[in-house]
């Protein structure tokens, strides 16, 4: 396997959060939800690294499930965050078009 260059990675990685927000809806019904959940979380770390964000309210399931997905992911590398979500987003929709 190749090495990408972090330029080639964070595009890479780009162009999949933007397919993976463009079919979203079509994904949660036909993926599990604990891989909706890992790529959620692996997407967020990739992206913003650590959860910072303040825990959802009591009633706030769906929510609090993503929260904790995230929250598990607490001191991973955003690179390998990166990977592990291009990782689970090409089992998904197999390797995209440029």
């Amino acid at each position: 396997m190749v090495e990408q260059s972090a330029d080639q990675l964070n595009e890479e990685f780009e162009r999949y959060v933007k397919h993976v927000q463009e079919h979203k809806e079509e994904m949660k019904k036909s993926q599990p939800r604990e891989l909706l959940l890992s790529v959620y979380a692996h997407g967020r770390q990739g992206k913003l690294g650590d959860n910072n964000d303040p825990k959802p309210g009591m009633l706030d399931i769906a929510g609090k499930m993503k929260y904790k997905a995230y929250a598990n992911l607490k001191g991973m590398d955003q690179t390998e965050a990166k990977k592990k979500f291009l990782e689970l987003a090409k089992g998904i929709f197999g390797e995209l078009k440029q």
